[in-house]
């Protein structure tokens, strides 16, 4: 069996209408209220600033106009693939592909005292 990128996009936990509200209100908070940052980006604000963001350097924050946003989504690739050293455990991100890992980081596991099943009698 292949594991590599099951497929997936079969759970639609949201509507089509849902999701349009969802992204409707991203533009707008990233637009009106925007994000802030902390101190040390300068280079970054330049370059945001030269593309059309607006920077309130007083008040630390960045507000992108959602025509910058739409046409940087734009540009993105249809198809994005992470490749491993060896060609063997490529991943690829296409839509729809489900991929399980850790993200680079190790596994973390918890080990819980034991139950008292006395305490599931009650």
């Amino acid at each position: 069996m292949n594991y590599k990128g099951l497929s997936g996009g079969l759970y639609k936990p949201l509507s089509d209408r849902d999701v349009a509200i969802i992204h409707e209100a991203s533009l707008s908070i990233l637009e009106k209220t925007g994000i802030t940052y902390e101190s040390g980006l300068e280079n970054t604000l330049d370059m945001l600033e030269k593309a059309g963001t607006a920077i309130d350097r007083v008040t630390g924050r960045i507000k992108f106009p959602r025509d910058l946003i739409m046409a940087q989504a734009a540009k993105a690739p249809a198809r994005v693939m992470l490749y491993s050293r060896d060609g063997r455990n490529d991943l690829d991100l296409t839509e729809n592909k489900v991929h399980l890992g850790t993200g680079g980081r190790p596994s973390r596991f918890w080990t819980l005292p034991p139950a008292d099943p006395a305490e599931h009698a009650r």
